[in-house]
């Protein structure tokens, strides 16, 4: 419910959260405090940062083969990207929309993935990611925005790590996954 609101918000659309909010099978909910408190938050976040929007909640995969698969073995749906101004210039920013508690290194990581796929994808176009960003929205009005580091070495190496775990010592391929009969 918050990611839609900001979502509708950073592209300039008009929030009325006393209409309630429809989910994705059309059930219309009432919008806690809690969320409209943290819509007060990326208000204040967009009013000092000032972001120029390129994308939000953009879906992230990339179907590049290399010999043995995918060259991007993953995917994610980025929440914003967008430019801002560092030292009067212009920065491409991956921006990340979180209502819970900070685990630094799970975010840097989930970032560092996302900028791997935008970079691969769109970069050419629209410029690479410098700048990976942690937006927490508090429940009280308030936000935190923190800046993480990008870590391709450490993605992988927990990708590596993944595979390894969920493929079958036997094989070393993942094992396979029968339907159930009706």
């Amino acid at each position: 419910m918050a990611h839609a609101f900001c979502s509708m918000l950073s592209w300039g659309m008009e929030v009325n959260t006393t209409n309630g909010w429809e989910d994705n099978n059309f059930v219309k909910h009432q919008v806690p405090d809690e969320v409209k408190k943290r819509l007060l938050g990326f208000i204040d976040f967009f009013k000092e940062e000032r972001p120029i929007m390129l994308a939000s909640e953009i879906m992230l995969f990339n179907p590049k083969q290399m010999e043995g698969g995918l060259q991007y073995p993953f995917a994610g749906t980025a929440d914003m990207v967008y430019l801002a101004s560092n030292d009067n210039k212009p920065q491409v920013v991956m921006c990340d929309i979180k209502t819970g508690k900070e685990y630094p290194k799970l975010h840097a990581l989930q970032l560092t993935a996302y900028k791997l796929l935008w970079d691969s994808l769109y970069g050419d176009e629209q410029g690479n990611i410098d700048s990976l960003k942690g937006l927490y929205l508090r429940d009280n009005g308030k936000y935190k925005l923190v800046e993480y580091p990008f870590n391709p070495d450490a993605f992988y190496q927990c990708v590596s790590m993944f595979e390894y775990m969920n493929t079958t010592l036997k094989t070393g391929k993942w094992p396979e996954i029968k339907d159930k009969p009706e």
